[in-house]
C-alpha cells in the first residue's frame, strides 16, 4: 500500500521550518523487524496498516532513510526485484510520523524514498523501472 505524500523534490531532505539541508544516506535494513519493534513504531505513530515485520517475511527488502547526523529512520521503503518483467515493485513505502504533513520535521522524504527505489531497480539490471499501486483519494463534490 502506497500512502505518501511527495511534499518537495529536493538533493538533500529540508528542514522545514528553517530551509536548512540535511544530507542524507540510505541503507537496507539487514536485521529482521520484532513484533516488539513494530508495536513500538506504531506507538510512535508509524501507520498501523503497514508491518515492515511481515513484508520482510515475505521476502521483500526493506531500505530505511536517515539524515547523516543521527540514525533515526525518516522514512522506509519495500522493494522486490522481478527481474523477469524488468521492473521493481513497491509494496510499501512510509515517510516517517514526525515527517508528516506541513508541520513536518523534513520535506523530500518521499521522493527520497522513490529515488532509493529508481537507484535499487537501475543497481539490480531493471533500468530503473518501478511499479507501485498508490491509494486512490477521492474528493467531495458537489
Amino acid at each position: 500500500m502506497i500512502d505518501i505524500i511527495i511534499d518537495n523534490l529536493t538533493n538533500c531532505l529540508e528542514v522545514r521550518e528553517t530551509g536548512e539541508i540535511a544530507k542524507t544516506y540510505y541503507k537496507r535494513n539487514v536485521k529482521k523487524f520484532t513484533s516488539e519493534e513494530i508495536r513500538r513504531m506504531h506507538m510512535e505513530g508509524w501507520s498501523e496498516n503497514f508491518n515492515w515485520k511481515s513484508i520482510q517475511e515475505q521476502g521483500f527488502e526493506v531500505f530505511e532513510l536517515h539524515t547523516k547526523h543521527d540514525d533515526v529512520i525518516q522514512g522506509c521503503i519495500a522493494l522486490n526485484h522481478i527481474k523477469d518483467q524488468y521492473f521493481t515493485f513497491v509494496p510499501l513505502v512510509e515517510s516517517a510520523p514526525w515527517n508528516i504533513g506541513v508541520k513536518g520535521k523534513y520535506q523530500g522524504v518521499g521522493g527520497h524514498l522513490f529515488a532509493i527505489a529508481c537507484k535499487e531497480s537501475w543497481d539490480s539490471g531493471n533500468d530503473g523501472y518501478v511499479v507501485f499501486e498508490s491509494k486512490v483519494f477521492l474528493c467531495g463534490g458537489g
